[in-house]
């Protein structure tokens, strides 16, 4: 067992002030591209998945009508997660096994800088192919969901480029997800 004293020292570490580093978007040149393409790509699994549930009528009319909408939702869902988060536990563990003088100087923007497009890209497919519909039913958890996540993910690209290490502490969360998206 880790003593939470090792854990706490290890969130807690600083960036050292001596070694300057570019953010996110200075590192990653095309980072906006990049993004515009993982959107167009899980937009178009969306639309392939929506569309192709019509050659299984018998199994997708055995659903109940929430799941039949969320399905393709969930499809893309998982994707993003299956990709991303055994990622995000190998770069935590990593960067757990770090001593703090090097977690001090260490570029968590080149290691961490792409995630950003995948995860952005996908966040932006789902919100328009998901969460706004859903907000324009009424229901709107998962326009607050997708908006914060946004936010986060932006925050920590834009800024100041040791925000970058969080990004995979954001993905584990997402570990469970992976498990209620196939427990169908």
């Amino acid at each position: 067992a880790v003593p939470m004293s090792k854990y706490w020292n290890f969130i807690a570490r600083q960036p050292s002030t001596d070694v300057v580093q570019l953010t996110g978007i200075e590192e990653y040149p095309n980072f906006f591209r990049d993004a515009l393409v993982w959107s167009i790509i899980f937009t178009i699994i969306y639309a392939i998945t929506t569309f192709s549930l019509r050659f299984w009528p018998k199994w997708y009319n055995s659903l109940t009508p929430r799941k039949q909408k969320d399905f393709p939702s969930y499809v893309v869902c998982l994707i993003h997660h299956v990709v991303r988060v055994p990622n995000a536990w190998v770069h935590v563990i990593t960067d757990f096994m770090r001593t703090d003088a090097e977690a001090a100087i260490f570029n968590y923007v080149k290691y961490e800088a792409a995630v950003g497009p995948f995860c952005i890209g996908y966040f932006v497919s789902d919100l328009f192919c998901y969460a706004i519909p859903e907000a324009m039913r009424g229901e709107f958890e998962y326009l607050i969901h997708h908006i914060v996540t946004l936010v986060i993910i932006s925050s920590s690209v834009f800024e100041h480029a040791y925000l970058c290490r969080w990004i995979p502490h954001l993905l584990i969360c997402d570990t469970t997800n992976v498990f209620f998206n196939t427990a169908w």
